[in-house]
Order: structure tokens, then sequence, then C-alpha cells
């Protein structure tokens, strides 16, 4: 009758099983973080790219409401951002590179959140 129930959002498409997240699950894994020195454009090639990159773990920890990162999985993150301060999340560019056989497709986005918003 009255009942609501509290349903979390479900991961994947219509072309793909959705699921439902449960609070087991963790938002966690490997990133490349792009480092903050200004680059040209007009100028970058494949190899200033992949340079200018860095891998890092990435984790969200709900229970603090805090996404942070760390140079290994096992380490102490270097930046931890609260969630709640994040003023925007939007799509970066799409950069393609062909290879013999195949293409390298890297795909960004930016967190904002002060004080670099």
């Amino acid at each position: 009758s009255g009942s609501t129930s509290s349903r979390r959002p479900s991961i994947g498409s219509r072309h793909s099983h959705a699921r439902v997240l449960s609070s087991e699950d963790v938002l966690a894994g490997w990133l490349k973080k792009k480092h903050n020195r200004q680059t040209n454009m007009l100028n970058m090639n494949k190899e200033a790219i992949h340079c200018g990159w860095a891998k890092r773990f990435f984790n969200v920890d709900e229970s603090q409401g805090t996404i942070g990162y760390a140079k290994a999985e096992k380490k102490k993150q270097s930046v931890v951002l609260p969630l709640a301060d994040i003023t925007a999340v939007t799509e970066g560019a799409v950069l393609e590179f062909p290879s013999p056989g195949h293409s390298v497709i890297i795909y960004s986005f930016l967190i904002k959140c002060p004080p670099w918003s």
C-alpha cells in the first residue's frame, strides 16, 4: 500500500546486463591523471600526450564522502577531494591514434573542485 523502495542506480545499458549496486560495491580502479603543467596543444604528438599523463589508483569512499588517488593501490592517497565540493564533472577530449591493425582511443573527463574551479 504505502511502501516505497529505495533503489540504487544500475550499471549498464539496455544492451548489457544491468545490475543494482549494493553497499558492498566499491568504486575504485586505475585511471590516468593529467599532470598540471601547461602543454602547447598545437604541437602535441602521441609521445607528448603519454608523458603528460600518470597512472593513479582512484577510490571513492562513500562513508567519508571523498574521492582520492594514489600512485599504487596500497599506498597512502596523495590527493583526497570531498565529493560535496566538486562543482562540475565534464567530458574532455576524445583522442584517437591510428596504429597498424588497431587504434588507441583516449577518453577523458575533468573534475572541478575548489580552489581550482
